[in-house]
């Protein structure tokens, strides 16, 4: 179980792991290249990130905590369209500057305050040596580590804010709408982000993208993006997610516990998984490669689904092949006798009708090779292996 601390101390701690300064004057990385991703590439590693299964080169996420006022950590994913919204919001899914054309490599989307690509990160990013550098190095030029460094902090958010009784209903992760003082804290967890500030027109419209974002606290322009994905060249960038907001007068001037919205989603994203990010072998002479077995699933849960896969090499076979229901067990072998020596790698495709995102799995399998001394015998003259005519 996870205990609570109280005292000014600990507030102190927690609102300077919160809060964000506006302006700096120096930052960490400078003249940094990065790789413009696809909408399709970024729509793929946010929902990976939300899973923690970017692979171990990036970041994960930490356990989250469930309940309040005791909590308990549970392995739980960070709502997807989250991500996905507050990447819009932050840097409207570009990890390069914006003249830099998709699928090539410019300077980085920096912003004055030292926010760095897609998930515009700023804490640890103002000067060198507040994180390792390498760090800081790929949370600029890699859109996969920046995203994944995102999804981080957003889940340590959620984990902090209950220090400041900042709670929505039963403080469940599986909650989109509960995590509405996670993504206030994302941006700057004050009153200028509090919905009862007057510098926001009250009524007010819900935000819907066409609206000035300067008449809107932080958390509703993720929530109204959530609702109303952009759709550049009419199409979605994600699922429509109509999550619902909080009442103004139940956080008053001093955010605290409140009652959860009676509207819930879940936040997941349309995907599938598999719980493992890549499968090898090392072949041995003589010892047939026993085939290794993964769970394909979806992140929708259990259910009818078209699914195939396929393979990119052949000498690399699955079965099933095919299949008509999620979870299932399916069996990834390989032919050595079909294996080239040495080192050789392949893909399997996990591909469905129902547009759930397709996942892509790394296969490697490095071969012994059964005549090792062949390639180290010196030629010599076909007269020196004769009688000597």
């Amino acid at each position: 179980m996870v205990s609570r601390l109280t005292g000014a101390t600990v507030a102190a701690a927690m609102l300077i792991l919160l809060w964000q300064p506006l302006f700096v004057f120096a930052c960490a990385i400078t003249g940094a290249q990065a790789y413009q991703a696809a909408p399709g590439e970024v729509a793929l590693a946010m929902e990976r990130a939300a899973l923690s299964q970017l692979g171990s080169p990036y970041p994960s996420l930490p356990p989250l905590e469930k309940g309040y006022p005791t909590a308990a950590p549970v392995a739980a994913p960070v709502p997807c369209v989250l991500i996905k919204a507050i990447g819009y919001v932050e840097g409207s899914w570009r990890q390069a500057s914006g003249a830099v054309k998709e699928g090539t490599t410019g300077p980085v989307k920096e912003s004055p305050s030292c926010g760095y690509g897609i998930m515009q990160i700023t804490s640890g990013m103002r000067r060198t040596g507040e994180l390792p550098e390498d760090t800081q190095r790929q949370i600029a030029a890699d859109y996969r580590f920046n995203i994944a460094w995102g999804a981080k902090v957003l889940a340590e958010k959620w984990n902090a804010m209950d220090y400041l009784n900042a709670v929505v209903g039963e403080r469940d992760p599986s909650v989109a709408e509960q995590w509405y003082y996670a993504v206030w804290a994302y941006n700057q967890f004050n009153f200028r982000n509090n919905p009862n500030n007057p510098d926001y027109a009250w009524p007010r419209p819900a935000f819907d993208g066409t609206q000035s974002s300067l008449g809107y606290p932080y958390q509703e322009l993720v929530f109204g993006y959530a609702a109303h994905p952009p759709a550049p060249g009419g199409r979605p960038l994600w699922d429509a997610s109509p999550l619902a907001l909080p009442r103004r007068e139940d956080i008053g001037q001093t955010p605290g516990p409140i009652p959860a919205p009676t509207d819930r989603h879940s936040g997941a994203c349309p995907s599938l998984w598999a719980d493992t990010n890549g499968i090898s072998w090392r072949l041995t002479k003589g010892q047939p490669p026993m085939p290794q077995t993964l769970s394909l699933t979806s992140t929708l849960g259990p259910g009818p689904v078209q699914w195939t896969a396929s393979a990119s090499a052949p000498w690399l076979q699955v079965r099933p092949g095919s299949g008509n229901m999620l979870p299932v067990q399916v069996a990834v072998s390989v032919d050595a006798q079909a294996v080239p020596p040495g080192v050789s790698r392949a893909t399997v495709v996990f591909t469905t009708n129902t547009g759930l995102t397709p996942i892509t799995l790394p296969v490697e399998v490095v071969a012994e090779d059964p005549n090792p001394f062949k390639r180290f015998l010196p030629y010599l003259p076909r007269r020196a292996l004769g009688t000597g005519r």
